[in-house]
């Protein structure tokens, strides 16, 4: 990371929580090359001091929603996914509802619907 920052005269020091830990729960099959190539990305995206979530690859944020669900030490319903991926889907698409439902492939009023049911509503 600092290398990519000194590079590009940049001031990125640090992981966010969540970027961290999606990090060490990767299992980077394209080895130290892949791990270079998400931080000189992440380093050239980042617009502050901290590299966040937002700013790792795209499949690399939909491991969030998978490491959530592996440190319960129960099972999780269907329910319980479901609520949890469209409230995740929701905070990708910055709330935007229009933009969340083609994500999730169902019409604006089946998402509402969902956001009724799942108290997700703002």
């Amino acid at each position: 990371m600092k290398r990519f920052s000194d590079a590009q005269a940049k001031d990125v020091s640090h992981l966010s929580d969540e970027a961290m830990d999606i990090l060490m729960n990767y299992g980077f099959p394209g080895n130290v090359r892949e791990l270079e190539n998400i931080m000189e990305r992440a380093v050239t995206l980042a617009t502050g001091s901290v590299i966040e979530i937002k700013y790792l690859p795209t499949d690399l944020q939909q491991l969030k929603f998978h490491i959530q669900c592996q440190r319960k030490s129960d099972f999780l319903t269907l329910e319980e996914n479901e609520k949890s991926y469209i409230a995740w889907i929701l905070d990708q698409a910055g709330n935007n509802k229009t933009k969340a439902a083609a994500i999730l492939g169902i019409d604006r009023v089946s998402l509402w619907r969902k956001l009724r049911r799942y108290d997700l509503e703002d």
